[in-house]
């Protein structure tokens, strides 16, 4: 499985579960993020980003009407499963 593929499979997942419009990726490479994968439609509003590893970014969109203790879930399964591909590799080739 491809680098896009794995991190849009789990995106793909996010959406499903929580309900979210959009999940995506991206690695920090200097002071420029790189599309890693992702899922969903856009929404074209700014989208909600959180740090899950060095280098290792998620962004996430639509999830303005989660309460709060589902966006910390939402945060605690990507952090896990994201960290999980990054740590073994398939994050870190182009």
């Amino acid at each position: 499985m491809s680098n896009s593929d794995a991190f849009g499979t789990l995106a793909r997942a996010v959406c499903e579960r929580f309900g979210v419009k959009k999940v995506y990726f991206a690695r920090a490479l200097g002071n420029r993020l790189h599309y890693l994968g992702g899922y969903g439609e856009e929404t074209y509003l700014p989208p909600e980003k959180a740090e899950l590893d060095e280098g290792l970014w998620v962004f996430y969109e639509g999830a303005e009407e989660l309460p709060p203790d589902q966006k910390e879930e939402l945060l605690r399964v990507v952090r896990e499963a994201g960290r999980r591909l990054w740590q073994q590799g398939k994050g870190r080739g182009d």
